[in-house]
């Protein structure tokens, strides 16, 4: 796994880990210690969170970049 990456107010955890077939992204809540897998299959995407915690922006190491909102 990477480094994790916390949003600002301490409550959700962003892991990257590099399992067989793919990389995935996984979230979990610093409170109920739920875990929730942002990736789909096959999928290999990276990301980096915001530094203000409301946004993600993944790459696919390709060139393709996407931004996406962290929705609670």
């Amino acid at each position: 796994t990477d480094p994790p990456q916390w949003t600002p107010d301490g409550k959700l955890i962003f892991v990257q880990t590099y399992p067989m077939n793919g990389r995935r992204i996984l979230t979990v809540d610093a409170d109920t210690g739920q875990v929730l897998d942002l990736s789909r299959e096959h999928w290999d995407a990276y990301f980096a969170l915001n530094p203000e915690g409301k946004s993600v922006l993944l790459n696919n190491g390709r060139g393709g970049f996407w931004l996406a909102l962290v929705i609670r």
